[in-house]
């Protein structure tokens, strides 16, 4: 049961009026809620029905300080209001005034973008100006081009002919175009070829080398173990004397050992610039017979080789067992053979500047001295052949010896074969032709000797050799023994 000391009028008034200021209190409160601090909310003092009558005095000595401390409360309420105001009138302010900043940087912002939209559609104009430059300019050009066609048009269809002159020249022109490509192609292609032949003469080999005079001297061997020896000396120009005598040695290895000569300047022999005297090449030849250990040999020459084997019986006559003559030039030819070093240069000339490279590029027989068709040479041999023919054929050293030609025909022009070597010459048919003492002056070289024959075969000077192949070789074999 509760107790009310003061009379239940008394209380409700109290009650009353705490209720008011609690009312206006939060209603302050509401509007400035920073300003309340915790002392100023009021806690009604809760009374139980134990409470005793001193507690009763007390509590309205609490509750009497309360209503003090309120009314106070209240005071401090008022003064602190014109304060609350200041602050939000300066809080607006500064709020007023950051509206008005960035109000001012969205006007910029505005301004900075109307800028870049503007050089955006300068750019855009500039450009579609352009463009608009480079299609006029495209069209001239364009236009230009139908106007050249139609000039070159109506220059390959022109309204007027051409006059003679006009036609002449324009013929001209193209013919000099047309010498000067071929010309261009022909020097590439020579220069090409000879790299390339030089290189593969660098590794073909055959036969043996001898050391003459610190030089190296090739020579061929076929039948190396029979007896008695027979020794080739080509004919003037032989690119290849071990591949182009070889059908003759072969028919006649049976028998005899073959040694084919390759003089300086020949096959795969050194070249010299030396001259080249007909006593000097005879004593080339004779030291590499010497060196070979061989002390007994026939001499088998062929053409300006027949004339070496005269000017040999007569050095070396104790050595020389017999002389084989295959249409040689001999003393008296000297109206027949003058004109032989004016046809070598005409051909050194074209041999030279590719003429016979270009002749014998797609048939390798196809050269001024060629092999004898005859014989079915290998295509190894016919290929080398050839590139012996372009790279050693008139060489230096073959050049020398055919300018000496009459002067060496002129130191033999008082000889005649030995009378103890016996002597054997076939002459061609081809030759008796044109020649009509080719058969005397033969005869007459072997007058002294003990055995003299002169035998006319079927054939023309270079190919009757091969061309009667056995009838030769058996005649060589039944009269060499």
């Amino acid at each position: 049961m509760k107790v009310y000391p003061y009379g239940v009028s008394d209380y409700i008034e109290v009650s009353n009026a705490s209720k008011a200021s609690k009312i206006s209190k939060a209603s302050s409160a509401s509007k400035i809620s920073v300003l309340l601090k915790p002392s100023m909310t009021l806690k009604p003092p809760m009374v139980t029905e134990k409470s005793s009558t001193s507690s009763i005095s007390v509590y309205s000595e609490r509750s009497i300080n309360s209503e003090k401390h309120l009314i106070s409360d209240n005071s401090s309420v008022s003064e602190e209001l014109p304060i609350i105001k200041k602050d939000s009138i300066s809080k607006k302010d500064s709020i007023s005034k950051k509206d008005s900043i960035i109000k001012k940087a969205s006007i910029s912002t505005k301004a900075s973008i109307i800028k870049k939209a503007s050089i955006i559609k300068q750019a855009s104009i500039s450009k579609k100006a352009s463009i608009r430059d480079r299609v006029l300019q495209s069209s001239k050009s364009f236009r230009s081009i139908i106007s050249r066609t139609s000039t070159f048009s109506s220059f390959n269809k022109p309204k007027e002919p051409l006059t003679l002159k006009q036609k002449i020249w324009r013929t001209i022109k193209i013919i000099i175009s047309t010498i000067i490509a071929l010309l261009i192609i022909y020097i590439v292609t020579n220069i090409l070829c000879y790299s390339y032949e030089k290189n593969e003469l660098k590794y073909y080999r055959y036969g043996l080398n001898i050391d003459v005079n610190d030089l190296d001297l090739f020579i061929s061997i076929a039948g190396e173990q029979n007896e008695p020896t027979i020794v080739i000396l080509p004919k003037f120009g032989t690119a290849s004397p071990g591949i182009y005598y070889k059908p003759l040695a072969e028919s006649l290895s049976d028998k005899y050992k073959v040694i084919t000569m390759e003089p300086f300047g020949y096959g795969l022999s050194e070249s010299v610039e030396e001259e080249r005297t007909i006593d000097k090449i005879v004593s080339e030849l004779h030291t590499v017979v010497k060196k070979f250990g061989i002390e007994k040999y026939y001499l088998m020459g062929q053409s300006i080789g027949g004339m070496y084997s005269l000017y040999w019986s007569n050095q070396y006559a104790d050595e020389v067992l017999g002389i084989i003559g295959l249409d040689t030039i001999v003393p008296g030819a000297e109206e027949m053979v003058k004109d032989i070093p004016k046809k070598v240069k005409t051909e050194s000339f074209f041999n030279h500047i590719g003429i016979e490279r270009m002749l014998s590029l797609f048939n390798g027989k196809r050269l001024f001295n060629p092999l004898p068709t005859s014989y079915q040479y290998s295509d190894e041999e016919i290929r080398m052949f050839r590139m012996f023919t372009l790279q050693k054929a008139y060489s230096k050293s073959q050049m020398n010896e055919i300018n000496t030609l009459m002067e060496n025909l002129n130191t033999i022009k008082a000889m005649k074969i030995p009378e103890k070597i016996p002597v054997v010459n076939f002459i061609s048919s081809d030759y008796l032709k044109q020649f009509s003492n080719w058969k005397q002056i033969h005869i007459e070289v072997g007058s002294e000797s003990s055995s003299n024959e002169v035998i006319e075969i079927t054939g023309d000077h270079t190919n009757f050799v091969f061309d009667q192949r056995e009838t030769i070789t058996k005649k060589i074999k039944n009269w060499a023994k």
